[in-house]
């Protein structure tokens, strides 16, 4: 299919080729996002899928896998399962995780995990193979 790089017409037929589907990720004010967070992505045609665990290096150089998951509320006691989609970037295809209207929370697989351990972040951009399950 011909997709245009600047737009989504074909300037050789001047009709729509290819009809985007966006991905917007929306955080509300918390500990992940100050001020709040809006983005928005193009998806590169894969539905999204629901997944547990990520390949991760944290802020503090903690790298392992990590438990993920969608948190629905300030302190994250209410969650859910986090969910990836494939998503074009201009530096190529990578994977959008995305959570709850409070982001995501990551917690440490191989460690007992506490509430220090855990880490509070708005979104996830990754390569498709930091994707564990």
């Amino acid at each position: 299919m011909l997709r245009c790089a600047l737009c989504y017409v074909c300037p050789l037929v001047g009709v729509d080729v290819t009809t985007p589907s966006v991905v917007d990720v929306f955080v509300e004010p918390c500990a992940c996002a100050q001020d709040g967070l809006v983005l928005r992505f193009i998806s590169a045609g894969e539905a999204a899928r629901p997944i547990e665990a990520v390949r991760y290096t944290s802020e503090d150089g903690r790298a392992g896998v990590w438990r993920v998951w969608a948190a629905l509320d300030a302190d994250a006691t209410r969650r859910e399962g986090a969910r990836a989609v494939l998503v074009d970037r201009p530096e190529g295809q990578v994977m959008l995780v995305e959570g709850g209207t409070h982001g995501l929370l990551l917690e440490p697989e191989e460690a007992p995990s506490s509430s220090d351990d855990a880490v509070r972040v708005a979104y996830l951009l990754l390569d498709r193979g930091a994707i564990v399950r």
